[in-house]
C-alpha cells in the first residue's frame, strides 16, 4: 500500500503535468485518417510517467486499445475522435525481489510505434530490451532517467526493464 506521501508526490506529478498534457493536445496537429481501416497498422505514441510506486500515469494516442491489456485494470479515457489517452495504471509493472519489472507487450502491428518512459531519477537499470524490431535509448535528466522505445512497422512489440528503487 502507498504512503500518503508518496500517493501525495503521485497526484502532484499528475497535477503539474496535466496542463501540460492540455498544451500538447492544443498545439499538436492532429494526422489525418489514414489509419482508420480496423485491420490495418495503427500509430501508438505514448509517455509513461512512473512512480516510486510503479504505478503510472500514461498519456499518448493510439489508433487501436484492442491490444493494450494493461487499459483492463486501469482507470483510464479515450477520446474516439482524436485517439487521446489518458491512463492511471500500477500493472505496468510488478515487484519482482527488491527490483521492479516493467513490461508492456502488445499483439498488433504499428506502422508508427513511439514509447517513452519516465522513471524516478534515482532508480537504477539493471536490464533494458525491446523485442526485434524496436530500437531504445537512455537518457539522463535532472528528475528522471528517461527510455525510449520506438520502431516502425513492428509486429507484435515488447518492451521489458527492470531496475532498483533509488
Amino acid at each position: 500500500m502507498a504512503r500518503p506521501t508518496d500517493m501525495h508526490h503521485f497526484v502532484h506529478l499528475v497535477l503539474i503535468l496535466f496542463p501540460l498534457l492540455i498544451l500538447i493536445l492544443i498545439t499538436t496537429p492532429v494526422q489525418g485518417d489514414e489509419h482508420t481501416d480496423e485491420t490495418g497498422p495503427g500509430r501508438l505514441l505514448l509517455d509513461v510517467y512512473l512512480d516510486e510506486d510503479g504505478k503510472a500515469l500514461v498519456i499518448g494516442y493510439a489508433d487501436n486499445l484492442d491490444d493494450l491489456s494493461f487499459l483492463e485494470s486501469s482507470e483510464y479515457i479515450y477520446d474516439e475522435e482524436t485517439k487521446a489517452l489518458y491512463v492511471l495504471t500500477g500493472s505496468l509493472t510488478s515487484m519482482i525481489g527488491d527490483s521492479w519489472e516493467l513490461e508492456l507487450v502488445t499483439r498488433s502491428c504499428w506502422d508508427e510505434y513511439l514509447v517513452v518512459f519516465y522513471l524516478p531519477s534515482e532508480v537504477v537499470l539493471e536490464a533494458v530490451d525491446g523485442s526485434e524490431g524496436l530500437e531504445y535509448q537512455v537518457a539522463e535528466s535532472a528528475d528522471s532517467l528517461v527510455v525510449d522505445f520506438w520502431g516502425y512497422d513492428v509486429k507484435s512489440p515488447a518492451v521489458t526493464m527492470r531496475y532498483w528503487p533509488g
